[in-house]
């Protein structure tokens, strides 16, 4: 791709608005079943427990065979050495031969145990199923910017940010959270199955009050992240210590625009509940 057609691809990027307002909204997670490379199950499930386990079925049973997944009764111990990290769970879930999925708004380092509980809901969806982080645990909402998606639970429905060369950029951010301790904003850039890098130092945010970013510019994107990677913005507590944020309001826009010009994402890569 000529320097030309990188422009008409920025320049044809679709801008994308979504927002939080409300607790326990942060999209941290998308995990799908693949019936084309398990056991063809026509039902999955997945459920999330107040004793921090993840639990899979497939045609309402154990998965077995090709879909087996967690241990012999199907759960994955979300404080067990193995999966204690967010990093840690989503890489098993991607090493299991009919299972999938990618981090949002996480980061690999979160803890597995910071996941929403989540009462028995199919994951055999064209896109997946979501599951979102306990705001009182975590400490943080937050929101990402990325082209990474299931676009059908066929073997080839999963898109990503590394293969097709996304460009994940934030052109404008309204910022408000209320926490005892003044919160933090940050942006991480994040490659899938790497450590996330900070890009610009925290910046202070006043309790209960509105930040914006971008709001001089809306045509130029505020921040990137590096070029096949998505974007990450946190609006966090200070220390793992202190009390967490709540009553988010949160709203972005955003473009992600695809170099390999393949695709135009023009919606979210999660499902907003």
């Amino acid at each position: 791709m000529n320097l030309q057609q990188i422009l008409e691809t920025r320049a044809l990027a679709t801008p994308i608005t979504q927002g939080i307002t409300a607790d326990d909204k942060t999209p941290v997670m998308v995990i799908q079943y693949v019936p084309a490379l398990g056991t063809g199950g026509a039902a999955a499930t997945i459920t999330k427990t107040t004793g921090n386990t993840l639990t899979f079925t497939v045609g309402a049973a154990v998965p077995a065979g090709a879909d087996a997944i967690g241990n012999s009764t199907g759960e994955m111990i979300l404080t067990a050495d193995a999966y204690d990290t967010m990093g840690e769970v989503v890489d098993y879930i991607n090493g299991r031969q009919a299972w999938r999925a990618y981090l949002v708004a996480s980061l690999r380092a979160d803890l597995g145990s910071s996941l929403l509980n989540k009462t028995e809901a199919s994951c055999i969806g064209a896109n997946g199923l979501t599951i979102y982080g306990d705001t009182s645990t975590q400490k943080s909402v937050g929101l990402a910017i990325s082209g990474e998606k299931f676009t059908s639970n066929a073997i080839s429905g999963h898109v990503k940010d590394s293969d097709d060369e996304c460009e994940n950029a934030m052109y404008y951010g309204s910022f408000n959270v209320t926490c005892v301790s003044a919160p933090h904003l940050r942006y991480y850039t994040g490659a899938a199955g790497a450590t996330e890098t900070l890009i610009t130092s925290s910046k202070l945010m006043t309790s209960a009050t509105v930040m914006q970013e971008g709001e001089e510019n809306f045509t130029e994107p505020f921040i990137q992240a590096t070029r096949g990677e998505r974007l990450i913005i946190r609006c966090i507590s200070p220390s793992t210590a202190a009390p967490a944020t709540s009553s988010p309001v949160l709203t972005l826009i955003g473009k992600t625009a695809v170099l390999r010009n393949n695709r135009i994402v023009d919606s979210i890569n999660y499902t907003a509940g």
